[in-house]
């Protein structure tokens, strides 16, 4: 049986859709994108650690 994979999987990706979603990406260039996604990812994958060790 397959397993059903869904995006965004996990807190930081959904946190990263999100915060792209809101941001006038317009004038940005597919690469532009991909690195804003990359750089955001990042981030919210230490805020949600950081919020983990906080409990």
């Amino acid at each position: 049986m397959e397993t059903f994979k869904t995006f965004p999987a996990t807190k930081a990706e959904a946190l990263t859709l999100l915060y792209l979603q809101n941001q006038d990406l317009s004038d940005k260039t597919i690469e532009e994108i991909v690195a804003l996604y990359d750089n955001i990812s990042k981030r919210a994958i230490k805020a949600c650690n950081v919020n983990v060790k906080l409990r």
